[in-house]
């Protein structure tokens, strides 16, 4: 699962920087410097080479139920991007990225170096921009990434008017490393890799300073299976969301979705899918010394009471499936690391530049953030996760995460975090306190 972990993505938006992917990537999305993970902008000239990366090594230290693990993770991205005119650009990143055991105790992992194609794609647009095309390996983001948020091979367009924004896309995921594929789900899938297709997209419309957009999204799995053990999932969204922004120093966004398919049971029988999930934000900048900020985030997942496993598509007993799996990005605190299914989210905190009144610039680029998290169960007698919090109560628990972010050069970086979590009635009376902690640097050349 520390692989899985690592390999979730964050994905952003703009001509020439949206397709690479925004701060964190695949690894811990708050833990990274901004200006470390994006590229330049297209050159004007075309033909003319630009090439650059990074490093980034990290230290984890996990500690759960009687057990240590403690890896190292070491990663080495190379980019390089050409223009062929002002509208046709092409971007190619490879990377190499090696988990190593440091200490273990009771838990073991083995060693792993994956190198792999992370980004190849070629970007056109229209002279007004209103036109833009992506084909190749990219990130595909819908909405707020609660339904897609990840790499695929594939294709996207975007098109923008006064009525309506529309951004349609359609992607494959097979092509990617068996072990190291992002949307594994079943045990086939990791031995044969996920064989995904999505397609689907947003429709947006603008309002002066907010914006309302809904979105569908089909999954179809073409994995191989067997014929005593079905496992295909076949899902498909439907959501409805908005985000904007209040004042100059407050914004928020929401999201519903529902998804609905068709599933399996443990048993073998085909099962509908009937199952919800949303997410919303609000952030308040204060205009004070030391930049403060106030973060409030809730999110949901609905669960099923006979669903053993939310990471698996086989996870169902009976009847219909109303446990949501969908394939994006959720961070919900690093000790938990909670799957977004028969679970409730609240989380509070702040962030602030302890040092951004002295004259040092390298003392200016520290900031701290600090996050609370309360869980409780959607359905009281079901699990979270891969069968955790079994015991027929609401209260999860709750948890902290403390993040140290710090760009000290413009090409060197240090970040570091700590996050613990105290587990609630759901759990056995003999469930420990599990942490979290991090520390990692990354130099750009």
């Amino acid at each position: 699962m520390l692989m899985l972990f690592v390999f979730t993505f964050i994905a952003g938006a703009s001509w020439g920087q949206e397709e690479v992917g925004t701060p964190g990537e695949e690894l811990f999305p708050e833990f990274q410097v901004d200006e470390d993970m994006q590229k330049l902008k297209p050159a004007v000239q075309p033909f003319i080479p630009q090439y650059g990366g990074w490093i980034t090594s990290t230290v984890l230290d996990e500690r759960q139920e009687g057990t240590t693990l403690t890896t190292s993770l070491t990663q080495v991205r190379l980019w390089l991007q050409m223009s062929f005119s002002e509208n046709v650009y092409m971007y190619v990143r490879g990377r190499d990225i090696y988990l190593a055991e440091v200490y273990q105790e009771y838990r073991d992992i083995e060693n792993d170096n994956s190198v792999d194609l992370d980004l190849g794609y070629i970007g056109f647009k229209s002279d007004d921009s209103t036109l833009q095309l992506f084909l190749g390996r990219k990130y595909f983001l819908v909405g707020t990434g609660l339904v897609m948020n990840d790499r695929a091979d594939g294709a996207e367009v975007k098109l923008y008017s006064s009525i309506v924004n529309l951004k349609l896309f359609g992607a494959y995921t097979g092509l990617f490393q068996e072990d190291a594929n992002p949307y594994n789900l079943s045990t086939r899938d990791y031995s044969d890799g996920a064989k995904r297709v999505f397609a689907g997209g947003t429709m947006s419309r603008g309002i002066g300073n907010q914006e309302l957009y809904v979105l569908g999204v089909a999954q179809v799995d073409m994995g191989d299976q067997e014929s005593d053990r079905k496992s295909r999932y076949q899902s498909q969204y439907y959501g409805l969301g908005f985000k904007g922004v209040i004042s100059d120093s407050l914004d928020y966004y929401a999201e519903g979705v529902y998804e609905m398919g068709t599933s399996y049971t443990t048993g073998n029988e085909e099962s509908d899918i009937q199952a919800f999930a949303a997410q919303a934000g609000v952030n308040w900048f204060l205009p004070y010394q030391m930049n403060p900020s106030l973060i409030i985030q809730y999110a949901f997942g609905s669960g099923d009471e006979d669903k053993t496993n939310y990471m698996d598509p086989r996870g169902n007993v009976r009847g219909n499936d109303t446990g949501f799996l969908g394939f994006g990005t959720f961070v919900g605190g690093y000790a938990l690391r909670p799957q977004l299914a028969n679970l409730h989210v609240i989380r509070g905190g702040g962030s602030f530049t302890p040092f951004s009144e002295l004259d040092q610039l390298w003392l200016q680029r520290l900031s701290l953030t600090a996050k609370y998290s309360y869980y409780m169960k959607h359905r009281a007698a079901g699990a979270i996760n891969s069968g955790e919090a079994s015991e027929p109560e609401r209260f999860v628990g709750h948890g902290g995460d403390v993040i140290l972010r710090w760009k000290v050069l413009y090409d060197f970086s240090i970040f570091g975090g700590y996050a613990i979590f105290l587990p609630g009635d759901a759990f056995p009376d003999s469930a420990d306190n599990r942490t979290f902690a991090m520390g990692g640097v990354t130099l750009v050349f």
